[in-house]
């Protein structure tokens, strides 16, 4: 008779199958040892690199029990919701400093990157690998290949994922609201970037330029933007154009235009402006060139985090063409008709940090073509606000930069339509006021010891699109300086200089610092241009700054 088997259960033959496995006293040792070297010997070896190379007192990962009960420090009148916010910000904050100060990190990052490079052709979250040397910042694409910026989900997907003023129309349409009670003209130049003009250096599906590429979205924004009397000038045609004719038009490893085809869109917005606006023509100014040869590293290479950029992709040399106004450099001019609001298009080739020449940006060739003087408020990224942000704040402060204004001119790169903060700003004209923080005299740094009671944010250098980036501290109990009335201040600091942080960027609030404090207006011109995050207490953003150096503990 034949026995009948019996049907095991799954958890019977995983048992069976356990209780059949073995493993050598060699293969334990070596799980076991591999397994205590990532719990103990890894942080070990981190907080020893921390404070022997970085010359930390103690390891940052130890700044957990300091960092955490500074939200419940800051004032007792914040509400529970406001301590909840500050520690989480906190514990953000203290998250990112751990991955950025990383020694696997350090270690790794840039030869797993020039793998990616090497042998699949890949960049990563910010940078995207073309063809024939090409590069391209991602949020760019990520434009192209969106369903529309003005559709209804992507809007509301913005708003909840974000908490941002996600629709463009609302915050230019209350814009040109106030400027035209002022009788002040607006145009606003939302301007093309490398992926519309070079499709097929990024995708197989455009073997040869033909036609520039362009959002859904767009043909309706600018429709409504007319029929609501705003002036727009689209510069796309114009490159798209200058392409054909073989012209480059935009920098290979650089997210932003040519010398040349600057110069063309300068050109074009200069005809469009004379069509359309009214202007003094008693105030003709001549400008002379100077055209010279710089060489520059694009900022999409520095994201791709590589331990050499320049052996894989040398610096490109390029003409510049630098306005002069007989044999001085151009200045802007706030007495003049015109006020440009702009961003990194208008900066490249004019602000000495982004590596590519001075005094021959879009501003000076705008210039140059029209032959009037030029006001400017510029700054690096936040296109759809923060240009918008320093003229509200100069407007609160009594200072009215529209004053004799006849056209403002806003420029920002066309992606900020899908991924910019639109924010909404009241603008109007306040009282002005004596300052009662302390400013050192012009030309003459004072240092000081001083209480950090907050800073600003602080961008981690390998997810943004800019490698410099000044930050905001408010400083109390400020001793050493003779000509002392009050004892705090605002004070801008470099917090990012060639994609690295730098000393400031680790402070935090409650500790106590030597720093070199100058008058705003003696560095003004070099730093005000650079991307900057400011603090949170806007009463304390409107008073007049100071500039910041760190220095050695005396």
């Amino acid at each position: 008779m034949t026995e009948k088997r019996q049907k095991l259960s799954r958890e019977d033959i995983a048992k069976i199958e356990i209780g059949d496995t073995q493993i050598t006293k060699i293969l334990t040792i070596v799980i076991c040892t591999s397994f205590l070297f990532l719990i103990v010997g890894y942080p070990i070896m981190q907080a020893a690199y921390e404070m022997l190379c970085t010359k930390r007192k103690i390891p940052q990962s130890f700044e957990i029990f300091f960092n955490l009960s500074k939200p419940f420090e800051k004032n007792t009148k914040d509400s529970l919701i406001d301590i909840n916010n500050n520690l989480l910000s906190e514990i953000n904050r203290y998250e990112d400093n751990l991955e950025d100060n990383s020694l696997l990190l350090k270690c790794f990052m840039s030869p797993v990157q020039n793998i990616l490079l090497d042998v699949f052709n890949t960049g990563n979250e910010k940078a995207f690998v073309g063809k024939d040397g090409f590069l391209f910042f991602q949020s760019g694409i990520n434009y192209l290949i969106s369903s529309g910026f003005l559709k209804p989900d992507i809007l509301k997907k913005r708003i909840a994922d974000t908490e941002i003023q996600a629709d463009p129309r609302a915050a230019i349409i209350q814009f040109k609201n106030y400027l035209a009670k002022n009788n002040i003209k607006l145009i606003i130049v939302p301007t093309a970037i490398k992926p519309m003009i070079y499709p097929d250096k990024f995708s197989s599906a455009f073997k040869i330029f033909s036609k520039y590429l362009q959002n859904p979205s767009f043909a309706k924004f600018k429709r409504e933007m007319e029929q609501a009397g705003v002036m727009l000038f689209d510069p796309a045609f114009i490159l798209a154009e200058a392409r054909k004719k073989g012209k480059d038009v935009f920098l290979k490893t650089d997210t932003h235009w040519t010398p040349y085809g600057m110069e063309q869109v300068a050109i074009g917005l200069k005809k469009f402006i004379d069509s359309r606006i009214n202007l003094s023509s008693k105030t003709k100014v001549n400008y002379n060139i100077k055209t010279h040869e710089v060489a520059g590293a694009g900022d999409i290479a520095l994201m791709l985090k590589l331990s050499n950029p320049n052996m894989r992709f040398a610096k490109q040399k390029v003409d510049i063409k630098e306005v002069m106004k007989g044999k001085e450099i151009f200045r802007y001019d706030s007495n003049s008709e015109i006020l440009l609001l702009g961003d990194s298009f208008s900066n490249i080739f004019s602000l000495e940090a982004m590596g590519w020449g001075t005094n021959a940006g879009f501003a000076e060739h705008l210039a140059f073509h029209s032959k009037r003087s030029i006001d400017a408020i510029t700054r690096n990224d936040a296109g759809a606000y923060a240009s918008r942000e320093i003229l509200a704040n100069e407007l609160k402060k009594g200072h009215d930069r529209l004053a004799g204004k006849k056209l403002v001119i806003w420029q920002f790169a066309i992606r900020e339509l899908l991924d910019g903060d639109w924010k909404l700003f009241e603008m109007k004209l306040g009282q002005k006021k004596t300052s009662e923080f302390f400013i050192p005299q012009a030309n003459t740094p004072v240092v000081v010891k001083a209480m950090v009671v907050e800073v600003s944010p602080v961008p981690r250098p390998a997810l943004v699109p800019y490698k410099n980036h000044v930050m905001s501290l408010h400083l109390m109990n400020i001793s050493g300086a003779s000509d002392l009335k009050t004892r705090q201040s605002l004070v801008y600091i470099e917090s990012m200089k060639d994609g690295k942080l730098s000393s400031a960027a680790r402070l935090r609030p409650n500790q106590e610092i030597y720093i070199k404090l100058y008058n705003w207006q003696d560095v003004e011109n070099k730093y005000s241009r650079l991307n900057r995050s400011d603090l949170a207490n806007d009463d304390i953003t409107l008073e007049d700054p100071c500039w910041g150096e760190l220095i050695d503990e005396k």
